[in-house]
């Protein structure tokens, strides 16, 4: 029975995206040997010192195993493409540790490419890269290489794309490749601060879709080499990211989904490309079919697939199980189904539609079924939930606002979320930007301690708004504590009384009135701990 329930010409087995096993180099060779050409004559032209040689790890804290002692900090504080892991966004190949015929990531793991130099960070679609997602510089450094104006929308690969380069003075270098065109927003010879956005998240040069490729230079001693950030069992010592745990997962999680009315074999360009997809809040019953697109990572070895389909009475229409026959684990893989609407026992009403991996619910649908097309029908965003990735940031770190939807279960019309971040400091407002990412940051430095600071998110899906939601919080994680001391005392009372009157940013102004006044004393004393 199962034969006639989906549509097995919808089921292109080699359409899997399995990034572990893409044979395309993303920055091959020849495009980082005219960079580096191209960084040592800006270097003399921008007067930069020459860079300082490094040997070993400065950043492990140069500690051997069981010596014991603090480490030093991360070089990276954060990611620098934004998102929310098993979300929006994951980490999906890594550097290949291993020279020989054979690929291994930092864990040892098939997670890369041959020869592949650098993290690759996805986004589901071109959709996402035409909304906007920002791409962050991860540390502070100058600009010594940039590129922009090339082709974009790359499902071919290409040559060289758009590109920043930052050469943070220390010998090590980070490389963001494949921007969006015309999304740069630095130049030659600028200094950049940890969290400024440089660009975009796009598809130019050698690239087969839309992602950051991020990558590290360490310039030992025998010259410019290729350096892993993130470590583990075949990269030992200490990780470079402050939160390396974050940014890689080896959990199935569903990271696309839609369903829609299109018969997806018909559409011009092969559905496992990365074009928007089509996507319908309603279904008819004359409906030929109903599709559904699915996209997930860390699809496992001979996965079991279950789809279960429940009528608007409760009575189920079709609960079909089966497995997919794959003999490995498969990092990033993508699929669409196509099951009879006549199969079904077409019903008028909100049926559910039950997606199972590994016996592991994905998601539970639900879409509505009707006689007629409305051609207005649409939900809005669903709700969200703003906060802050660190509540209790100090002034010199770089700020993450996010609003995690996980599941695929942002918009029930299955629609592109985008979400505009409204930041404000004491009230004044610091960055106003849409993005397709659902996490949004502010360079470091930006208030001062004690100051209030908010993030204003809300989510529209191309159509209308969704609730805004927001977050609050004192930088430095108590609310006038002027000086980071960890205590609201006299001097911090000195502080307001400083800024007293009209005085709108000012750290003092909790409110966010423009005026520092009786109102803000009070918060101040009632956070008094003397």
């Amino acid at each position: 029975m199962l034969a006639f329930a989906f549509l097995l010409g919808a089921m292109p087995h080699a359409s899997a995206r399995a990034l572990a096993h893409d044979d395309h180099d993303c920055v091959p060779p020849s495009a980082q040997a005219l960079v580096r050409a191209a960084i040592e004559t800006n270097r003399v032209a921008l007067g930069l010192p020459k860079p300082p040689v490094v040997v070993g790890d400065p950043y492990d804290g140069g500690l051997a195993d069981g010596e014991g002692g603090v480490a030093a900090a991360p070089m990276y504080p954060f990611y620098p493409h934004p998102g929310v892991t098993k979300g929006d966004t994951i980490c999906g190949s890594f550097v290949d540790l291993d020279a020989t015929a054979s690929y291994h990531d930092f864990e040892c793991r098939p997670f890369t490419r041959e020869g592949h130099a650098g993290t690759d960070s996805a986004i589901r679609s071109f959709a996402e890269q035409w909304i906007g997602v920002p791409v962050f510089a991860a540390r502070d450094g100058v600009v010594v290489f940039m590129n922009d104006g090339e082709p974009d929308e790359n499902v071919n690969g290409g040559f060289l794309g758009n590109l920043v380069i930052l050469d943070h003075g220390d010998g090590f270098e980070s490389q963001y490749w494949h921007l969006k065109k015309f999304s740069i927003t630095v130049s030659l010879g600028q200094p950049v601060i940890a969290g400024q956005q440089i660009g975009m998240v796009g598809s130019s040069g050698n690239s087969f879709g839309p992602h950051l490729h991020f990558q590290t230079m360490k310039n030992g001693p025998s010259g410019w080499q290729v350096y892993e950030p993130f470590h583990g069992s075949c990269n030992p010592g200490a990780s470079d990211f402050d939160d390396q745990a974050s940014l890689d997962s080896e959990d199935l999680f569903l990271y696309d989904w839609g369903i829609t009315r299109t018969n997806l074999f018909d559409l011009p360009n092969p559905w496992w490309e990365p074009w928007p997809k089509p996507a319908d809040p309603q279904i008819a019953t004359t409906d030929d079919a109903i599709y559904f697109f699915w996209y997930v990572y860390n699809f496992p070895v001979d996965c079991e697939i279950r789809v279960k389909f429940v009528r608007p009475n409760g009575s189920v229409a079709d609960d079909a199980i089966w497995n997919w026959g794959n003999t490995e684990l498969i990092r990033s893989y993508s699929n669409w189904f196509g099951w009879e609407v006549d199969w079904l026992v077409p019903m008028v009403g909100t049926w559910h539609l039950l997606f199972y991996l590994d016996g592991q619910l994905m998601i539970d649908a639900p879409f509505e079924m009707v006689e007629t097309i409305d051609p207005a029908f649409n939900h809005p965003p669903e709700p969200i939930t703003a906060s802050f990735v660190d509540p209790h940031a100090e002034p010199g770190e770089v700020i993450f606002c996010k609003v995690p939807t996980l599941g695929r279960m942002e918009d029930l019309d299955w629609d592109v979320v985008r979400y505009r971040f409204v930041w404000r400091l004491s009230g004044a407002v610091v960055r106003d930007v849409v993005s397709a990412a659902q996490s949004d940051a502010i360079p470091r430095n930006s208030g001062d301690c004690g100051a209030v600071l908010t993030c204003t998110v809300t989510p529209n899906d191309g159509v209308v708004d969704g609730a805004p939601s927001m977050a609050t919080m004192a930088i430095g994680g108590v609310l006038g504590d002027f000086n980071c001391d960890d205590s609201v005392n006299g001097d911090d009372l000195g502080t307001l009384l400083g800024q007293w009157g009209n005085c709108p940013g000012c750290a003092a102004d909790f409110n966010g009135d423009g005026v520092v006044d009786g109102d803000d004393l009070g918060s101040l004393l009632g956070g008094w701990t003397g």
